[in-house]
């Protein structure tokens, strides 16, 4: 990492992570009215690919190696095996969050980059592809919504709380773990719970996440939400 890089702020990270994010947006809205007739590649178990993944990682990339040329970048699609080092400047891309959402036309899509400085994330912005919403969120400076920081729920009683999760759907193995594991009070005292396909926008909406799989980007900004949570005063 050069210098002039060390000495950027957290808050010119994530500029540069909503400007990529803006310019996969747009890829991938161009993308829309011809998905019918774009080609499923398959990775994994309930996990795809098309075009329009890739060419909205090389939109990114592109982007963020115009301000900096030397970070590394780890892509799920293009950089996937990309290591994050201790030192140094990093970006973690999810280029379409919610591939199979897109391709079957349901609304929840967002493409997600998070900034790493010397190992640590220090930003990192969501950006929904079906709604007007960007969520973004710097270390130890709090989550926003276009701008508006998030809150969570002041509600202390079970009955009345709204839950939102994840489930590990390309990891059968893993579900009676999260069964087990998984702290949902789904009875009589509990009646809402809400989860949707795409991993980012259970965390983003609902404003907690109770088990899936891991992006980074979303990590900061469930770890600043998580800080408001621990303000709350209990009974």
């Amino acid at each position: 990492m050069s210098d002039s890089d060390a000495a950027l702020s957290n808050d010119e990270l994530l500029d540069v992570a909503v400007e990529a994010a803006s310019d996969a947006a747009q890829i991938v809205d161009e993308a829309i009215g011809g998905r019918g007739s774009l080609v499923w590649k398959q990775k994994g178990e309930s996990d795809f690919v098309t075009k329009v993944d890739t060419d909205s990682e090389t939109a990114i990339v592109k982007c963020i190696r115009s301000h900096f040329p030397d970070a590394v970048i780890i892509g799920e699609e293009l950089s996937p095996t990309t290591e994050i080092g201790r030192t140094g400047l990093a970006f973690v891309v999810d280029p379409l969050d919610g591939t199979t959402n897109f391709l079957h036309g349901f609304p929840e899509y967002a493409v997600s980059i998070a900034a790493v400085r010397d190992g640590e994330l220090v930003a990192a912005v969501v950006r929904s592809l079906t709604r007007p919403e960007i969520f973004t969120a710097v270390k130890d400076g709090g989550a926003f919504v276009n701008g508006e920081p998030i809150n969570v729920s002041t509600q202390t009683e079970p009955y009345r709380s709204l839950i939102g999760t994840g489930f590990p759907f390309k990891r059968h193995d893993l579900l009676e773990k999260y069964a087990r594991l998984a702290p949902l009070p789904v009875d009589s005292a509990q009646k809402e719970v809400r989860e949707t396909e795409s991993v980012t926008f259970p965390a983003m909406i609902e404003n907690l996440k109770k088990y899936h799989e891991k992006l980074l980007s979303e990590d900061v900004i469930d770890l600043e939400v998580a800080r408001d949570m621990a303000n709350l005063s209990t009974p």
